[in-house]
């Protein structure tokens, strides 16, 4: 395995890699209810769905169709941490990449105050094909 394997998800580190993120979209679903935000979930709503209904237009429009990826990323989170061995790896990249940039886009905005800075980076060129790439899977 080569480092183009790895860049373009042909490595099983990013099933690992997509764990650790949900597990981070976990703890700051938690921190915002522990704190009482308005926008945290109360009930059953996966902790991806409540994340990204509070993200940006831009973040929305990015993945394509919130709701179902969020849908999409908790289930690969479940198939990947109660069977391993059947998710495509691929896959996961995709989906990783796409939980990072959701965990980055709530830091900016919580960091800068402003929408103006996600705005910038998510219309960036090169974050084009990973925009498309998940729009494509979710649909």
């Amino acid at each position: 395995m080569d480092y183009d394997d790895e860049l373009h998800g042909r490595s099983p580190l990013w099933d690992r890699r997509l764990m650790q993120l949900y597990a981070a979209i976990e703890y700051c679903v938690a921190a915002a209810k522990r704190d009482g935000l308005k926008w945290a979930p109360r009930g059953k709503k996966p902790p991806a769905l409540a994340l990204s209904n509070h993200a940006s237009i831009k973040f929305k429009e990015f993945v394509g169709d919130s709701p179902q990826w969020s849908m999409k990323l908790h289930d690969m989170y479940n198939e990947i941490r109660h069977d391993p061995i059947e998710k495509d790896p691929e896959e996961a990249y995709w989906f990783a990449e796409s939980a990072r940039i959701l965990i980055l886009s709530i830091a900016l905005d919580y960091a800068s105050q402003q929408r103006t800075a996600l705005d910038r980076l998510l219309s960036d060129h090169r974050l084009e094909r990973l925009g498309q790439e998940i729009r494509d899977r979710v649909t």
